[in-house]
């Protein structure tokens, strides 16, 4: 397998394999309806058991643009945003020790989207600034 990718269903369904994969080459789209970043987590733990370090080129991380802010069940806390920045951060890692570069891809939200998209989170003052693995990752 050359690449796989977890996400959300906002990635299962706008991520086309047929246009990113080369001929010859073999990807899988692991991305489901409702997938938070710890499922996204354990699915990529699954994958590497079951194949060799370094059969895998690279790994997209599907996110979401609140995805470091909510759990599973949809909270909104400072113990949320830690916990999930520390799975990023061991995503990350797991990736680069079997030998994949891991790429993080936030889908944007359409226009139409964006306007009803839960005002009060954009309109908060939430500010953090972190380094995983020697990105610097910074939110406003």
């Amino acid at each position: 397998m050359n690449f796989f990718a977890t996400g959300n269903d906002s990635f299962a369904a706008g991520l086309d394999l047929n246009f990113m994969t080369p001929a010859g080459s073999r990807s899988k789209n692991f991305s489901r309806d409702g997938q938070n970043l710890q499922q996204s987590f354990s699915i990529a733990q699954d994958v590497f058991k079951q194949v060799g370090c370094g059969e895998i080129n690279f790994v997209l991380i599907g996110l979401e643009v609140d995805v470091l802010f909510r759990d599973a069940e949809n909270n909104f806390t400072a113990e949320t945003v830690d916990k999930n920045l520390q799975t990023l951060d061991e995503y990350i890692k797991l990736c680069l020790d079997n030998g994949a570069k891991p790429v993080a891809v936030i889908f944007p939200l359409p226009p139409s989207v964006r306007e009803n998209y839960r005002q009060n989170f954009f309109s908060r003052s939430l500010k953090f600034s972190t380094n995983l693995r020697g990105f610097t990752t910074s939110t406003l």
